[in-house]
């Protein structure tokens, strides 16, 4: 078989790489299905690091991006794989326009997101850490989460998904508004009274990304809800563990893009299967497999604003008021 990993001259500076585990992660492409993309239709094109393994630039990751998007619209291999990234773009914008959220009603709300992705492409942390600050003494943190972090979390995810912006500066802008958040649900937890339900949050072991998490925690936590964060990626037996040692009413899972539908759907059953009926599992992201889902006592949160709904429903029928929780600033 022919090796296309690419050879640099030596007096090339060597471009900056990602490891193939990590692609695998990124994407949710498996190591073997790039393997075998390079040799059946030439891309990735991936280098060698130091220790002879592939490697990829990100220039190649992005494009292995959409290339996984597209897939999940139904698009064959042989068709895509081959394509440039220009033409990646543009067949994405014909089968599936990108999420853009919907511009809020005020033209100045509209104007602070576009504000905010100018900062970020500055890599001024420190002036987009001010403005969350402002806009959450302004509008309150639960309006904050809902109208500025929600909208603007993803038009990052969909820049960095067509490529405009690098893997780095998305992650410069996840730990700047993970930090903002965490200060933040550190003062919720000394001001409001924790009540039912007991949720647990988390993600499944190939789910990396825990932002959306994160964000539902935080309103979570405004509605007085007793919470306990797993982080990212627990293994399904530890999730099943957890919730029994917790008490746990309700497991609260984030799904982003990146993972096969097919994979999302039938993990979900599976931790539905070990769960007990009276553990409720809820279900958030941007994933396509969660319009799909038909499971009992799972429920799809559409929107980050559908929390307070959603809860007020469940205490309902549980009969918990939910007092406790801080007014709807």
């Amino acid at each position: 078989m022919p090796d296309n990993t690419l050879t640099l001259p030596c007096d090339t500076q060597p471009p900056a790489l990602v490891s193939i585990a990590s692609v695998e992660l990124d994407t949710g492409l498996p190591k073997d299905t790039l393997r075998v993309w390079e040799r059946r239709y030439g891309f990735p094109k991936p280098l060698r690091n130091t220790f002879g393994e592939r490697a990829y630039p990100v220039e190649q990751v992005a494009r292995l991006r959409l290339v996984q998007r597209l897939l999940q619209t139904g698009q064959r291999p042989r068709h895509i794989v081959p394509m440039e990234l220009a033409e990646l773009q543009a067949l994405l914008q014909d089968t599936e326009p990108l999420a853009v959220p919907i511009k809020p009603a005020s033209h100045g709300e509209w104007n602070e997101l576009q504000a905010c992705m100018q900062l970020l492409g500055q890599h001024d942390m420190h002036g987009l850490r001010q403005t969350l600050n402002q806009a959450s003494m302004q509008r309150g943190l639960r309006a904050c989460v809902q109208e500025v972090i929600g909208p603007l979390t993803t038009l990052v995810g969909e820049a960095w998904m067509r490529g405009d912006i690098h893997v780095y500066e998305e992650h410069l802008y996840t730990e700047c508004v993970t930090t903002f958040l965490r200060r933040a649900l550190g003062a919720v937890a000394r001001d409001v009274k924790k009540s039912t339900p007991r949720i647990l949050l988390t993600t499944l072991p190939t789910e990396p990304h825990g932002l959306g998490l994160l964000m539902a925690e935080t309103l979570f936590a405004l509605e007085a809800c007793d919470c306990t964060s797993l982080g990212v990626q627990t293994p399904l037996a530890d999730i099943v563990r957890a919730a029994e040692s917790q008490g746990s009413d309700i497991v609260a899972l984030s799904f982003s893009a990146c993972l096969k539908p097919t994979h999302v759907l039938n993990t979900l059953e599976q931790l539905r299967g070990q769960l007990p009926d009276s553990v409720g599992i809820w279900v958030g992201g941007s994933n396509p497999a969660l319009s799909h889902i038909g499971l009992d006592s799972l429920l799809v949160v559409q929107r980050l604003q559908d929390i307070p709904t959603c809860l007020a429903l469940w205490r309902g029928s549980h009969g918990s008021s939910g007092s406790a929780a801080l007014p709807r600033t």
